[in-house]
């Protein structure tokens, strides 16, 4: 009997140990997958809802796709274009891309697994589409290098580059850089070609590319950003075209800011890159182009075809009125035989661009010329002194935004919005196109009186 009570008591023993081992691994797996998910969880705190790009369809019924970037009659949409579905609490930032980071960030309902989408689409490629889709597809990477690309976005659309060069703005500069010359080698420049297959097939080269150049980018030594990247990376001659521009504008242009109407006046002897050019015109509307020989390009920038939220915005003024005008004081040009002419397009448009044009069919800019960097394109000589050239375009533009806020002051409208008003100047957000041609309807442009010399 003591033998058996001897086993059986070896036997518990060895049990309770090996329960007690077995308790103890338990323990220390439960410890490990604990610390695994923990850090898993600090390293990559946002999920990845959405899975693949998507080729944009208007027609489609939008309930699995999300669209950024752009308007869609029936899906959801993360965009600063106006009058879009996007939610209130997400129009936070002045680009698509800064909205969807900032909607990741703060884990909105379409930022998360249970709004039940799963793919992403645009209907048209450019720096602030690309960016937003990725962010959505590489949540955890948009949000740690949200600083550059952000200024990516900016820069990709608005073409404000910081000419003081600040790191964050070199880097983001040499992503955009990467994806303009990509763009523009590998497939065909912007507006040029079926835009619906081209959009595809970049959003398909791109996604597949662009988180290495993201963190390439983001990770690099600002100082030594041309080493570091420029054997290894596309973009390299783009960037240092857009650097030397910067420099011309900074030892040779002279900027004047009209404030009072939101336009800045950028005199500078030659052409120059957009990125150099609408650096000069940051908070500001409307850029003035002041070149050598009497060449002069009047622009709305796209800060006013979207929504941005930064800081206040006049409405865009049609600039139809004011190419009659120079087109009546231009010297022996502009008669009904003449070969060159005032020219702009509608207040609409992506980015109107008021300029003298060549009148023959094969002359004149097309879209895609319109949309390249000034120094891609002719410029043609004015007869119009400057000095009296620049005291007719802000004659003009101050009567006009005036007059806008003389109407909205006493139509029904714009009761409920909040206006603001900077020396009889109309300021706010948000301004629809419906409130925009509403003001300019009501401008009576036969009382306007060119300012004599």
């Amino acid at each position: 009997m003591s033998t058996g009570n001897n086993d059986r008591s070896t036997f518990s023993k060895i049990f309770t140990i090996w329960n007690d081992f077995v308790r103890l691994i338990g323990v220390y797996a439960f410890v490990q997958i604990g610390k695994t998910y923990y850090l898993y969880k600090k390293k990559y705190p946002f999920e990845t809802v959405y899975k693949k790009y998507e080729r944009y369809d208007k027609h489609g019924q939008g309930k699995d796709f999300l669209c950024v970037d752009c308007l869609h009659p029936r899906a959801k949409t993360v965009t600063h274009h106006k009058q879009s579905s996007t939610p209130e609490e997400m129009k936070v930032g002045d680009t698509s891309s800064e909205n969807v980071i900032a909607g990741i960030e703060g884990r909105k309902y379409l930022m998360r697994k249970k709004c039940g989408l799963t793919k992403v689409s645009c209907d048209h490629f450019d720096i602030d589409g690309l960016i937003s889709c990725y962010s959505l597809l590489y949540p955890n990477d948009a949000v740690k290098y949200k600083k550059v690309l952000i200024e990516a976005a900016r820069i990709g659309d608005f073409r404000e580059l910081d000419l003081a060069l600040p790191e964050n703005s070199l880097k983001a500069l040499r992503l955009c850089s990467y994806v303009n010359q990509v763009e523009r080698e590998e497939f065909n420049a912007p507006f040029v070609g079926d835009e619906k297959q081209n959009c595809m097939e970049k959003y398909g080269y791109f996604l597949e590319h662009f988180n290495g150049y993201v963190i390439a980018c983001a990770t690099a030594d600002a100082s030594r950003i041309h080493d570091e990247l420029g054997i290894t990376m596309e973009g390299q001659e783009e960037f240092e075209k857009v650097l030397r521009d910067v420099k011309t504008m900074q030892d040779d242009a002279i900027v004047e800011k009209w404030s009072d109407c939101l336009a800045t006046v950028v005199r500078v002897q030659k052409q120059v890159h957009y990125y150099a050019l609408f650096g000069a015109t940051i908070d500001t509307d409307i850029c003035i182009a002041i070149y050598a020989g009497r060449k002069y390009e009047i622009e709305h920038k796209y800060t006013t075809f979207v929504d941005i939220q930064s800081r206040e915005t006049q409405p865009r003024i049609d600039l139809t009125e004011l190419a009659k005008a120079l087109n009546r004081m231009e010297n022996g040009k502009s008669t009904d035989e003449g070969k060159y002419k005032w020219d702009v397009a509608g207040v609409t448009d992506t980015g109107p661009l008021l300029r003298l044009n060549d009148t023959e069919a094969d002359a004149r800019l097309t879209k895609a010329e319109r949309y390249a960097h000034p120094d891609q394109r002719t410029i043609n000589a004015s007869t119009i002194p400057e000095d009296i050239f620049l005291k007719i375009v802000k004659s003009y533009l101050l009567y006009g935004a005036q007059s806008m806020f003389a109407h909205a002051n006493k139509n029904p409208l714009f009761e409920s919005r909040k206006v603001d008003c900077v020396d009889g100047v109309l300021r706010g957000k948000n301004w629809t196109w419906r409130e925009t041609q509403t003001l300019n309807s009501a401008i009576d442009w036969s009382i306007w009186s060119i300012p004599s010399e």
